[in-house]
């Protein structure tokens, strides 16, 4: 489902890199071998994410290390160890992951999409997160 470690570290250096006009060829000519696989990624707050290129959103979070960087700000100054998020829609666990490395204790994510579910099932995984 995911690179590996080490490749992973290098797409995402190769992606967070300087742009050229055929940056995206080399990764698709890589996955017309490999197969398209999710990069597992480092955000600015410090948590793993298995992120799909393809995907505009995950892209950003690929790309920038930051899902709204405002509203991300926001939950890291805000939230406190005894709160409790409710992640509606979580999607791949973004936010359900910024919350948890914030210290939060008590998340419940909702996503009801089963394949995006797994995501964010791997994705608490990767950050040893119970699910």
């Amino acid at each position: 489902m995911a690179y590996g470690a080490v490749l992973s570290r290098l797409l995402e250096a190769y992606y967070r890199g300087p742009n050229h006009p055929a940056k995206l060829r080399p990764l698709h000519l890589f996955e017309s071998v490999t197969g398209p696989r999710r990069i597992v990624a480092r955000t600015e707050a410090g948590f793993a994410l298995a992120v799909d290129h393809a995907d505009l959103l995950q892209r950003t979070e690929l790309y920038d290390g930051v899902w709204e960087p405002v509203e991300s700000r926001f939950f890291q100054q805000n939230l406190r160890p005894d709160d409790v998020l409710y992640d509606i829609g979580a999607n791949i666990g973004y936010f359900t992951c910024l919350a948890l490395r914030a210290g939060v204790r008590h998340v419940v994510a909702f996503e009801p999409d089963p394949l995006t579910s797994q995501v964010l099932s791997l994705n608490l995984q990767l950050n040893a997160f119970d699910p």
